[in-house]
């Protein structure tokens, strides 16, 4: 099916990903004998209507502010419980591009029905779609972390902020041209005005960091070390998105100023210009 259809993917033995121009194939949906299908688009589906189709409707960008989870969670999979109850039934994921919402929402489904995490229900629709692009938003992501975490009375995979109240908060960053996703709030180092003393910016003090996120004097971010960024065997080079390949900082081992001032020793520094932050 992979080969004759770029990109409309059997993911399980009844869970179907698909982009919104396969979805709109009648013949192709009646050959894998679709009898559900789920909409992830913000707008009506234009998809027409077939009367022994069952349809539910996503309305949701692709962004990384929509919840998906707390929203929809529960109307997802009794949707595909019904699909599971219909006798021969297959289910199909989509969106505009099959990329984002569409990957969500089924690898959702496959958390939650086979009690995995979220790097393992990825790596199963990318070894189905033979895609590595295939990769939800950031704000997706955290969710579906969550997800798992929530499932297992375990805690997530990374640190949460306290916000008001004392209830969690979550920060990412991402590029702005792609939108793939590159770190979390616990990769960023702060700085200051002391030559080479660097916090984790979860550790610092409530105040300190509301005092930080007022102010955007400082024009990059520093971060540590990640593994998309490769070995860095030179003395200084530059950062390229993993995903579009565009440039969004730079590292020098034996440090770098920042605009607000400090020195910072190692810099491995991410320009603010070219990346979005998520904050919810």
């Amino acid at each position: 099916m992979n080969s004759d259809t770029p990109h409309f993917f059997q993911i399980t033995k009844r869970i179907f990903l698909s982009d919104l121009v396969h979805a709109s194939n009648a013949q192709l949906l009646k050959k894998c004998n679709i009898t559900h299908v789920i909409t992830a688009i913000k707008d009506k589906s234009p998809i027409a209507e077939h009367e022994h189709m069952k349809r539910l409707n996503i309305p949701i960008h692709d962004m990384v502010s929509e919840d998906l989870v707390h929203t929809y969670g529960d109307t997802i999979l009794q949707f595909y419980e019904n699909c599971r109850n219909t006798e021969g039934g297959n289910l199909l994921v989509h969106c505009v591009h099959g990329m984002s919402r569409s990957v969500a929402i089924v690898a959702f489904i496959l958390i939650v029905k086979g009690n995995i995490d979220f790097d393992a229900a990825l790596n199963v629709i990318r070894s189905k779609t033979h895609r590595d692009d295939m990769e939800p938003n950031i704000g997706f992501q955290i969710q579906l972390q969550q997800v798992h975490a929530k499932m297992n009375g375990g805690k997530i995979g990374y640190e949460l902020d306290e916000g008001k109240d004392g209830e969690p908060t979550h920060h990412g960053i991402y590029c702005k041209k792609c939108r793939g996703s590159l770190f979390l709030n616990s990769d960023i180092l702060e700085h200051t005005n002391e030559k080479n003393h660097m916090l984790p910016y979860s550790r610092l003090k409530k105040e300190n960091r509301l005092n930080s996120r007022r102010g955007d004097e400082c024009s990059s971010f520093f971060v540590s070390r990640m593994d998309w960024m490769g070995e860095m065997k030179d003395q200084e080079g530059t950062l390229f998105c993993p995903k579009c390949d565009s440039k969004i900082g730079n590292y020098k081992w034996r440090g770098a100023q920042c605009s607000c001032g400090a020195w910072v020793t190692p810099a491995i520094q991410i320009m603010k210009s070219r990346v979005d932050s998520y904050l919810d």
